[in-house]
């Protein structure tokens, strides 16, 4: 168990952000410059950091 978790772990931290959230959210794989969402691209480094809602 614990060698599929770190191994999962390393798959995250390899696969960019944008992928890990399209697992969670498939509406998420769109593009980034959605007309539906413009604050996005201004506060996209933030807004993504905050999105994991860990």
């Amino acid at each position: 168990k614990t060698k599929q978790h770190q191994r999962e772990a390393h798959f995250m931290k390899r696969l960019p952000r944008g992928h890990l959230l399209s697992e969670k959210r498939p509406f998420d794989v769109l593009p980034l410059p959605v007309p539906a969402h413009p604050f996005n691209k201004r506060t996209k480094h933030s807004h993504h950091q905050r999105s994991g809602g860990r």
